[in-house]
């Protein structure tokens, strides 16, 4: 039960209705476990509050390592909880970004590598391709922009991996 309305046997969209319209806090939850009735107060909190859990000994102040439940690890310096100044990210092991970051995500300048050496380098905001970059292909040929919100805005310039410009588009 929470607040004393039934959660058994309900379905997803039902119980997303009952989590929704409780308040923020003092959620009474009571449940049954071995014949016992227990009761607990919760709250209720962004999911964000659970992207991040500390690898490290310290994830408040100093090097450490988190990792996010979309399947990354970052490596950096945390301040309260929060990995900000140069970090490096990290799937399956493998380096993907090395650059800025503000609270876990990759803001400011940064180089982002891809499979077959194609990589990006330029700058972010809030997590996403935001102003000047370069993206370069994996024969070396490579792409100037400026992005907004992860998609390339205004002029492009393709070069070959001799530094020609082959072609300029408008976005």
């Amino acid at each position: 039960f929470l607040n004393d309305i039934p959660l058994t046997n309900n379905k997803k969209d039902e119980l997303t209705k009952i989590f929704e319209n409780a308040p923020v806090n003092n959620n009474e939850l009571r449940y049954y476990r071995n014949g016992e009735v227990y009761k607990t107060i919760i709250a209720k909190v962004p999911l964000s509050s659970f992207e991040f859990s500390c690898l490290s000994t310290n994830c408040n102040n100093g090097m450490c390592e988190m990792e996010s439940v979309l399947g990354y690890t970052i490596k950096g310096n945390c301040t309260d909880g929060f990995i900000n100044g140069d970090a490096s990210i990290y799937v399956n092991g493998q380096l993907q970004y090395k650059g800025a970051v503000v609270k876990n995500k990759k803001d400011g300048f940064g180089i982002e590598y891809y499979d077959n050496n194609a990589r990006y380098e330029g700058n972010y905001k809030n997590g996403i391709r935001d102003g000047n970059g370069k993206l370069f292909f994996k024969d070396d040929s490579y792409l100037i922009a400026q992005w907004k919100n992860g998609k390339i805005e205004g002029k492009a310039q393709l070069f070959d991996a001799t530094n020609t410009l082959t072609s300029t588009r408008i976005y």
